[in-house]
């Protein structure tokens, strides 16, 4: 038994090393200290003092082990014990590199049936208190035998307090053997999970991506992944690549699953391997090998297995063409299909192939459900299948992969909306290898149910590709500070390249190089910044790219070349064209050279500004591309997976989206009725207008026109989490938005008040200062001065400034009213002008016309801040005049003015301010007599026709410096002044006259 007992303490010992685990057990009399009364009377002030460690308060009393009532004393010599009051608040500090976890042993006093505490820590010094445990009778098994209660704290602040604190009435407890574990930070750790095979790809194409997962916890510097030479990888699905990457951990330390992308870059050929490794600081860096070959294009044959034809006819026609042209006999069993459902979620319904497929051939698979009627049957079917892979209905995206691996795609992922419904899609023949990039230019779209399937026409050794005949045009650059947004026309290519240098110098590109592209600028020197055929998002066809890394102020040049072909046999077109080459400048500031071209005020500021964003309105959305464009602009920047809703602010997660009664819809902030536009392009999908919205909330909001007052909208479903108090108001015709939102909505509305003109719509938006504007689908909007109010008292903040820079990014334009708030001001308010007949007691005022006003009125003040107003101009009614003149000023003071505008019902804000000077009275020199009078000197001036008033001047020589001395003597009439002779022996004077 002893032996045993020695191995149990050592045991105890090396645990205690191991967590520094300290346990203070009450029994030292040296580290009591009695407080205003002795230990063993109950007091608030007793303390118990160990190293790092204090415990104080009650009140309480140091009870030894005397039993009382025939219950025991002491858990050892000495415990607490806590008397039956509710003011009872005892605790502890322990002062030492904080705490993880810690234990109290506590017990009745007697069999009284009621103790009532809390067991409650603090981190902050005492502010907050964070419950542990309730101390009552049901907790305690109803009997007095020692329980022991447990806390887990984390924490590594240096002051911890940890209290029991009575709860209302109670009765006595016993507390003893206090245990803590000091606080140990966690090791950063970093998890990955991968199963890479071999890369293949031919050069100059990259090859297909394969996917892993990396993870982590506690780290405290960001988690850095590099790649080897010939490989580069994507934290973003496979939009981005770069040779390494950054993944930045969350506030606690931890990085979530996240999938990364990897692939050859395919620049070079040869073998290519190494290591992809993940680092952060204090975390065991995770190397995972890979490898992958890069070899010269194979001419006339392709480089996989791909999809050769898509068929979505009536009903259950449907099926798939896979064509192999590698010049081999390929084995099927290490290929098989997936589908994307309704453009959401994973790939899955995996369908796995067997058998082998002979060069030259194709392998059809047709899907089978219902009677035979309902679906193909032909002798070239290989294989029927009511698998759900083949299940596709015009929106699900299906993939072939090869070990796994995906390698060819038709159709676009994570689009809900149809892109390939009721046609037949069959490959075009110059297509030699796989590809995740789904371009319907790679194919021939014949209507439903017309049919090709059995063989495919392949191009294997295209004689003579030839260079296209029309070249890219009209390249248009939309510069911001250190980016630049470029636009084109398309010539006839099959694709084209852009490339950029700070001169306007290029080097023809060279027929059979491919070269790969980017788009952000190293700095210097020719760079290829974009090689594509036109990209389609969402099924819309999109023809620009987005530079970055440019330096402010600077001309960057830009050319296109139109090309056929790929790889070892592009093909390039050289010519110049219209608007190719051409350059753009960056700006000086942040947006400013966008607005480069802008003008005027007024009605032209507006005609300026009109024409600016129809122009670079380059990208234009169908209605159902708004579901995923909406998630990009609208991103909580707190939480990537949600968006914020407009009237609401409520955070909701991106995929919560359709038209349930929780659900975020899309809302047309200027209703699609006023002006009879619906949903169609551009007004019905314009970005700058279109906000996630509650469904409830959208509905209720309905097409009603902005302004204040009404009922408060109570909403009767909102996302869970938020109260059903909006902050809206409403009644039949209007709706005043939450104050943080206001501001937003005013801009949207005056940005679609100037976009649309009727110049490229049928339609002309205008705002009203009215309300129930569009009875009759009237592209009318009200209330405008209620509008101009909200711009003014809630400005751009940063959220709007970052939705704006996100939608310049996707739609080309910009909201100018969230660049220059002014702009407003410049457009709906009088512009004070230079001003006129400036005198010493007079000006003339002038000003611009704005547009819609029906009144100005006008203020005039001697304070910048019009804290007061000269008499008779706090809000003088001038009519629609443009001047008016401002008499009885003082000479040589500096007067301001402003205007703001009356509309129909309401005021706009106030204008930018004039400003003007009166001029000063101009001195006239007079002659003088002098003589001394007493013990005065006495001039007698000749009096000045129109003077009012007098200066004298005074120098001690005759060509001295003459300093005024008016003050110092004083005026017997209006022509004499006399001065004190003092002691100087002579003076010289001048007097000027005041008029």
């Amino acid at each position: 038994m002893p032996h045993k007992i020695s191995i149990l303490f050592c045991l105890v010992l090396l645990q205690s090393l191991l967590w520094s685990q300290t346990t203070i057990n009450f029994d030292d009399p040296a580290k009591w200290t009695a407080g205003s009364v002795a230990l063993g009377s109950y007091a608030v002030n007793h303390v118990y003092a160990d190293g790092l460690f204090r415990a104080t308060g009650g009140p309480a009393l140091r009870q030894t082990t005397t039993a009382q009532d025939g219950f025991p004393g002491a858990f050892g010599t000495y415990a607490w014990r806590l008397k039956d009051e509710a003011t009872v608040d005892w605790r502890m500090t322990i002062s030492s590199g904080g705490v993880d976890d810690f234990n109290v042993k506590v017990r009745r006093w007697d069999s009284s049936p009621s103790p009532n505490y809390n067991l409650e820590y603090s981190i902050d010094g005492g502010t907050n208190w964070v419950f542990v445990s309730l101390i009552d009778n049901a907790s305690l098994g109803n009997s007095s035998a020692w329980t022991t209660f447990t806390g887990q704290i984390e924490s590594s602040v240096n002051n911890v307090l940890i209290r029991i604190k009575a709860n209302g009435a109670t009765e006595r407890i016993m507390v003893d053997d206090f245990t803590w574990t000091s606080y140990a930070a966690p090791t950063p750790e970093i998890v990955v999970q991968s199963s890479f095979v071999p890369f293949y790809t031919v050069a100059l194409t990259p090859s297909p991506a394969q996917t892993y997962t990396i993870s982590a916890t506690h780290l405290t510097e960001n988690l850095a992944i590099s790649v080897p030479q010939g490989f580069e990888v994507s934290t973003d699905g496979g939009v981005n690549y770069s040779s390494s990457a950054s993944l930045i951990p969350v506030q606690d330390g931890s990085v979530s699953a996240t999938q990364m992308s990897l692939r050859l870059t395919g620049a070079a050929e040869g073998s290519f391997s190494g290591n992809v490794s993940h680092s952060s600081a204090g975390a065991q860096t995770i190397s995972i090998p890979v490898s992958g070959e890069v070899s010269h294009p194979t001419s006339g044959y392709a480089t996989d297995l791909f999809f050769s034809e898509y068929v979505e006819g009536n009903s259950f026609r449907k099926a798939l063409e896979i064509f192999n042209g590698t010049g081999e006999a390929v084995d099927l069993a290490v290929y098989s299909i997936k589908k994307q459902t309704n453009g959401v979620g994973d790939w899955g319904s995996e369908l796995t192939l067997s058998g082998t497929l002979p060069d030259n051939d194709v392998y059809v698979i047709a899907y089978t459900s219902g009677s035979s009627g309902d679906y193909i049957v032909e002798d070239y079917v290989d294989l029927y299948t009511s698998s759900y892979a083949l299940s596709f209905n015009g929106n699900d995206a299906v993939r072939l992969y090869k070990n796994g691996v995906p390698i060819d795609q038709i159709g676009i992922e994570n689009q809900v909306a149809d892109w390939g419904k009721d046609v037949t899609l069959v490959r075009n023949p110059d297509i030699s290898s796989p590809s995740l990039v789904y371009q319907l230019s790679d194919w021939i779209v014949y209507p439903m149910d017309e049919f090709y399937l059995g063989s495919h026409n392949f191009n294997n050794n295209p004689p003579g590709i030839v260079a296209p005949t029309v070249q890219t045009t009209n390249l248009q650059g939309a510069p911001a500070n250190t980016s630049i947004s470029l636009n084109w026309t398309p010539g006839n290519g099959e694709k084209r390249i852009v490339v950029m240098n700070t001169v306007n110098s290029f080097s023809a590109p060279v027929n059979g190089v491919d070269p790969i592209a980017n788009p952000v600028y190293s700095g210097a020197g020719e760079q290829v910044i974009y090689n594509s055929a036109t990209v389609y998002i969402e099924g819309e066809e999109v023809n620009s790219v987005y530079i970055q890394g440019l330096n402010p102020n600077t001309v960057y040049w830009f050319r296109a070349y139109e090309a056929n072909g790929t790889g070892s046999s592009v093909v390039y077109m050289t010519a110049t064209a219209t608007g190719n080459p051409v350059s753009a400048t960056t700006a000086n500031n942040q947006y400013t050279g966008y607005y480069t071209s802008v003008s005027g005020i007024g009605a032209s500021l507006k005609s300026s500004l009109h024409s600016l964003l129809r122009t670079t309105h380059t990208t234009q959305y169908s209605y159902d591309a708004l579901w995923t464009q909406l998630k990009y602009t609208d991103e909580d920047p707190s939480n990537n997976d949600n968006i914020i809703e407009i009237y609401t602010g409520w955070s909701v997660p991106k995929s919560h989206n359709g038209a349930g009664t929780t659900e975020w819809n899309r809302e047309h902030t200027w209703s699609k009725s006023h002006g009879d536009f619906g949903e169609t392009r551009p007004a019905g999908t314009d970005l700058h207008h279109m906000r996630p919205c509650d469904a409830t909330v959208n509905s209720s909001k309905s097409n009603k026109d902005f302004d204040l007052g009404g009922n408060l909208y109570i909403d009767g479903s909102p996302y869970p989490g938020y109260p059903s108090d909006t902050g809206n108001y409403t009644t039949s015709t209007t709706w005043e938005p939450r104050d943080a939102d206001k501001g937003d909505v005013a801009r949207m509305i005056m940005y679609m008040a100037v976009r649309y003109e009727g110049t490229d719509t049928s339609y002309n938006l205008e705002l009203v200062d009215y309300v129930d504007s569009s009875p009759d689908y009237e592209p009318y909007y009200g209330k405008l001065s209620t509008l101009l109010q909200w711009h003014a008292s809630d400005p751009p903040d940063a959220w709007e400034a970052r939705r704006n820079d996100r939608i310049h990014e996707r739609q080309g334009n910009r909201n100018p009213f969230v660049d220059h708030p002014e702009y407003a001001q410049m457009i709906w308010t009088p512009v004070p002008q230079q001003a006129a007949s400036v005198s010493q007691t007079s000006f003339m005022a002038t000003w611009s016309v704005p547009i819609s006003a029906t009144a100005y009125y006008l203020q005039v003040s001697a304070d910048s801040l019009f804290g007061s107003y000269l008499n008779g101009y706090s809000n003088l009614f001038v009519g629609t005049t443009t001047s008016r003149t401002i008499s009885g000023l003082a000479p040589g003071t500096r007067y301001f003015w402003r205007l703001r505008s009356f509309f129909v019902d309401g005021y706009s804000m106030y204008s930018p301010l004039g400003r003007v000077q009166t001029t000063s009275p101009e001195p006239v020199a007079t002659t003088a007599s002098i003589q001394v009078s007493g013990t005065n000197v006495e001039l007698a001036i000749t009096a000045v026709s129109g003077a009012s008033s007098y200066k004298i001047y005074a120098s001690d020589e005759p060509y001295g410096e003459y300093l005024e001395v008016t003050s110092q003597g004083t005026f017997n009439s209006a022509t004499t002044w006399q001065i004190p002779l003092g002691d100087r022996p002579r003076r010289f004077y001048k007097v000027m006259a005041i008029r």
